[in-house]
């Protein structure tokens, strides 16, 4: 039994049994103040005793004095001695080390619940167990944990962030059977601690490491929130994007995506486009275009009155967004967002147009018709109109499309001075926005961007601008390539730009030195940003220059599909002005006889230009007895269908005014000869041609 004591108990209950045992023996042979005396003689024997046991096992365990040692150089803040002291009391734990063994016990209760929960569990469980070494064992290598656990916490107290981890470590690698280690949670509690203090000295590739290792999945997803958000806060994109993230890529753009629309746009990190980079380093484009989309909406919405940073904020996203869907297939270069359609008094915000615009009660009206089918745009689908498409989806379309619907933002601190009753959201709703509709709103955002930064101080703001309007403001600013290519994606008539183009012209004709010089620094300003680069030997003055940025600009926008009308506002503009000129450029005759010669004659004509207008038809009839000719040496004798064609109503037009004029006495004789001269040179030349045209056909009949 003695044996047994000795084996369980320390020394110090195994001793206070013997004086126990020889106090109740020898006492009672004594008489009384005897007895006290030798008690009291005993008292302080045994309080001696019991001093020169504790020294003898404090010694005997010099674990416990080590880890004093430790804890006495970590308050001297000498890390290094005492993070070797820390290390040879942890070599001595034992289940007979009371003083150490009873820390740990301590720090198990202030760990906090989960941990003890851990320890009554595996103790109850080990003491199932039949074998009590087992039991022994399993004490020891939980308590040598909680040691781990409790030096790291503090070196935490001291801030010392490099120690705490590499006693986390320590426990980490403490040899033990798998068993134990696979049941205990103290492997994710270290697992943790090295992650947020990795975190906290930047090392983000520790602090990823040790979110993988985490056998914890829901401190793992913890861990990579705040992981990601510790990246992106640090400007360590690149980083973010590199690594491999192998299962959770999910979550990650979940995260990105919480925060980007959880922030405002103006704030750095700028989460929409870390998500962006996100995306395009592993190939989703579509999911990148989406992601620049939101952005350039919430742009939109959420910065009201617009400046020049903005608008460069808006078209940077757009472009992006265009880019990402154009490496995209066409079959599905298209989002779907979930938007509302917001009201700010009178005022309306169309999500398709990316402007704010004034409605009126039959829009409104016209607005609240909704389909109940939506059809997704394909390869083969046509440009869709300008207008929003917005209509009812069937609720599995919402389910499938669950993870690409965009919440529409919410107007933010900047929104204009109105009450919150006064914003009203109108409906839940769905809308598609394919590549063709983004191209549009890239266009007219550039265009307003133009037009901010010629004027700064124009209001362009709250109220919106619509591509007509944007279009007048490019034209008037002298930005002439960037009002093509509006009116060119919104397929806008295009006369304004022609008509603008000409009057310039036209002033720099004029006498007026101020007018001339404002033109001259208008056509200055639209050659250069039309990329002509026009030197001064290449053109005697600016006025030749500016021809030929118009004769191009003909020759490139104007055809059949248009009737020419560009053609006939250029010379129309030309023939009205003030002082009029009589003669169009020759440049512009040639190509219009070439492409439309009827509507040459009608304008010359309603501009009573007969000399013009007879010198046209004479060099139309001219140069088609030319084709006549070339197509009969083509022939070669053989049958061979050709046509030929004269405005022959223009042309008689033509030939009733000059007879009536040769003969008018109100004329002057000069002019009564010259329109005599005309007239008899149309007569033959219509002849001769008629003659030539009736034996050409009969000879191929």
């Amino acid at each position: 039994m003695i044996e047994e004591y000795k084996q369980y108990y320390s020394m110090r209950e195994y001793l206070r049994m013997l004086n126990l045992s020889d106090h109740h023996h020898h006492l009672h042979h004594l008489p009384l103040q005897q007895r006290r005396d030798r008690e009291r003689e005993r008292t302080r024997g045994r309080e001696k005793e019991k001093e020169r046991e504790q020294y003898e096992a404090a010694m005997k365990h010099s674990s416990s004095l080590s880890y004093l040692n430790g804890l006495n150089s970590l308050r001297m803040s000498d890390f290094e001695v005492a993070h070797d002291s820390f290390l040879r009391a942890a070599s001595g734990l034992d289940i007979g080390n009371d003083f150490l063994f009873r820390l740990c016990c301590q720090n198990d209760r202030e760990e906090g619940p989960e941990l003890a929960t851990e320890s009554s569990e595996l103790t109850s469980e080990g003491q199932a167990e039949a074998d009590i070494n087992e039991r022994v064992r399993w004490k020891e290598w939980e308590a040598k944990q909680r040691y781990f656990i409790h030096i790291m916490r503090l070196y935490e107290s001291e801030l010392n962030w490099e120690m705490a981890i590499r006693f986390a470590r320590y426990g980490l690698s403490d040899c033990g059977d798998e068993r134990y280690r696979s049941k205990s949670r103290f492997r994710s509690v270290l697992w943790s601690c090295i992650f947020k203090h990795s975190l906290t000295l930047l090392r983000f590739e520790d602090a990823y490491v040790a979110m993988v290792s985490n056998p914890d999945v829901d401190r793992q997803r913890d861990c990579l929130k705040t992981l990601v958000v510790g990246l992106c806060k640090h400007g360590k994109v690149k980083m973010l994007c590199e690594l491999p993230f192998v299962g959770w890529l999910d979550d990650v753009d979940r995260t990105l995506m919480d925060k980007a629309r959880t922030s405002d746009i103006c704030e750095r990190p700028d989460y929409y486009h870390v998500l962006y980079s996100f995306h395009i380093l592993r190939g989703n484009y579509r999911q990148a275009g989406q992601v620049m989309y939101e952005l350039s909406q919430r742009i939109a919405m959420e910065t009201h009155p617009k400046t020049v940073a903005t608008w460069q904020m808006q078209a940077k996203s757009l472009l992006l967004a265009v880019n990402a869907m154009r490496l995209v297939h066409p079959k599905f270069a298209w989002v779907v967002r979930k938007a509302r359609q917001l009201r700010i008094g009178d005022l309306i915000y169309d999500p398709s147009s990316l402007s704010w615009a004034r409605s009126d009660h039959k829009e409104r009206e016209k607005d609240k018709k909704t389909t109940d089918d939506i059809a997704l745009p394909s390869a083969d689908d046509k440009a869709l109109p300008s207008s929003p498409k917005r209509r009812r989806e069937e609720e599995n379309m919402m389910e499938e499309e669950k993870g690409e619907l965009f919440q529409a933002p919410s107007l933010t601190s900047t929104k204009p001075n109105t009450t919150s009753s006064s914003i009203a959201a109108d409906r839940e709703e769905l809308m598609i926005i394919n590549l063709s509709e983004m191209e549009k709103q890239y266009a007219l955002t550039l265009a307003q961007l133009e037009i901010a930064l010629s004027n700064e101080n124009h209001p362009v703001g709250l109220h919106g601008i619509t591509p007509e309007d944007s279009l007048s403001l490019l034209v008037r600013s002298g930005y002439y390539d960037k009002a093509i290519d509006l009116a060119s994606v919104f397929h806008l008539d295009m006369r304004q730009i022609f008509e603008r183009l000409t009057d310039k012209y036209l002033a720099l004709q004029e006498r007026e030195e101020g007018s001339r010089m404002a033109a001259e620094k208008e056509l200055e300003r639209g050659r250069i940003e039309s990329g002509y680069e026009l030197l001064a030997e290449d053109f005697a003055d600016l006025s030749d220059a500016s021809w030929q940025i118009l004769r191009d600009y003909l020759q490139k926008f104007d055809s059949a599909k248009t009737n020419y009308v560009y053609h006939q506002v250029v010379a129309e503009k030309i023939l009205s002005s003030d002082p009029p000129i009589r003669r169009l450029p020759t440049w512009l005759m040639t190509s219009f006889l070439s492409k439309h010669p009827s509507l040459l004659l009608r304008i010359l004509l309603k501009f009573d230009l007969l000399e013009e207008c007879a010198s046209a038809v004479l060099k139309l009839i001219s140069s088609t007895e030319d084709e006549i000719s070339k197509s009969e040496e083509e022939a070669d004798g053989k049958r061979n269908n050709w046509v030929c064609w004269l405005p022959y109503t223009a042309i008689d037009q033509l030939m009733i005014e000059v007879e009536r004029r040769k003969d008018d006495p109100n004329l002057n004789s000069v002019t009564r000869a010259t329109m005599k001269e005309l007239f008899a040179d149309l007569q033959v030349a219509l002849d001769t041609y008629l003659t030539r045209v009736k034996a050409a056909s009969h000879q191929r009949s």
